[in-house]
């Protein structure tokens, strides 16, 4: 006996409509005419359907006939110049330029936070600017590796010659080279912001090596002339009166009317030879003793209180006792512990009277030493 087959239970969509149907559109009514798009099969011509009538017979989620797809929110302007430079420029080149606004804030920041602290306020100065320049070198001396080593026409002195084009290889490479070329970024951002923004470098001492300025040919010749003769121990009248009026800071003393001082001229630098010094109880030197060329002769022109610190002061003193003479290289009537024609210094002074000395002496600074055989 066969058995009984159950139907499978269809799909509502596949499901044909019960009743009639437009002929059109598939809608079930019984209507003379569809209601949903106005076909009159009686007739075989579409009829107009009253709109009221249409909304009420339109299935839940149908767009009304002319209902156009709303507008997408228009974005603000900002947003779209966003875009744009999104656009142009790449990822790394934000990363880059991130990392020079950061460098500019660091060294603004540090500006503020030590404007009250003149020492550290250098420090950060001095630091930044020698730690972004060693950063800037070292890059540099890497990406000239690196370019040597993909092109064989770099020399040795390329690195120094051509850093352009050394830069210009490794900025095509990005961003496989980013690495690199933020690192030199940094470096550059660094130095730059230390010297622009955050200041306090001292630039006279960052340049002063420590070198002293030769002594000037002129005193160095009358040096090797004097050197010839020993110094005469004794001096005559005229050059004992001078020599006295001198340190008393008279022109002459003929009798001369005092005249009304005139306005100082302006000072003169001169080059003289340390022939001695006067020191104090402390061993602090108290009054160097020296000699310059004048008439194409060395003779002695004064003495003048040097202005140096206790490091320095020490220093010279030391330098002095490996000199010292028995006697003064030229001949004059102070005292003091004689020295070999060894050191040189300038002064300033603002005027020297013919068959005088300099007026008004003042120290200037340290010279180089005089190298001569003997």
């Amino acid at each position: 006996m066969a058995q009984p087959t159950l139907d499978k239970p269809q799909d509502a969509s596949s499901q044909e409509p019960l009743g009639p149907a437009c002929e059109k559109c598939g809608l079930p009514h019984g209507a003379t005419a569809c209601p949903r798009c106005g076909w009159y099969p009686v007739l075989g011509i579409h009829v107009e359907i009253d709109a009221a009538f249409e909304a009420v017979m339109k299935p839940a989620g149908e767009p009304e006939a002319g209902d156009e797809a709303p507008a997408p929110p228009q974005k603000a302007a900002w947003a779209k110049h966003l875009e744009v430079w999104a656009g142009l420029i790449p990822w790394w080149g934000w990363l880059l330029l991130g990392t020079t606004l950061a460098c500019i804030a660091a060294a603004v920041a540090v500006r503020l936070a030590t404007v009250t602290q003149p020492t550290l306020h250098t420090w950060c100065g001095v630091g930044g600017l020698l730690g972004g320049i060693v950063v800037t070198l070292v890059a540099h001396v890497v990406a000239f590796v690196l370019a040597s080593a993909e092109d064989a026409n770099y020399g040795v002195f390329d690195i120094l010659t051509k850093p352009v084009r050394i830069w210009k290889q490794i900025l095509g490479e990005l961003p496989e080279r980013l690495w690199l070329a933020n690192t030199g970024n940094v470096g550059l951002s660094l130095a730059i912001s230390s010297a622009a923004i955050v200041g306090g470098i001292p630039y006279d001492q960052l340049l002063d090596w420590g070198f002293k300025a030769p002594p000037k040919a002129s005193l160095v010749g009358a040096i090797a002339d004097a050197a010839k003769n020993a110094p005469e121990s004794d001096m005559s009248m005229e050059e004992a009166v001078n020599e006295f009026a001198g340190d008393a800071g008279v022109d002459d003393l003929k009798g001369k009317d005092a005249e009304a001082k005139p306005a100082e001229p302006p000072r003169e630098k001169l080059d003289c030879l340390i022939i001695g010094y006067q020191g104090d109880a402390a061993g602090r030197i108290d009054a160097l003793l020296l000699a310059s060329e004048t008439g194409g002769k060395l003779k002695y022109v004064g003495r003048v209180v040097p202005v140096l610190d206790d490091k320095e002061q020490a220093e010279l003193r030391k330098k002095f006792t490996k000199h010292i003479s028995t006697r003064p290289f030229v001949k004059t009537n102070d005292s003091g512990n004689w020295l070999r024609p060894k050191f040189t210094c300038s002064i300033t002074y603002t005027k020297w009277p013919e068959g005088g000395r300099p007026q008004k002496v003042e120290w200037e600074s340290m010279q180089g030493e005089v190298a001569l055989p003997w």
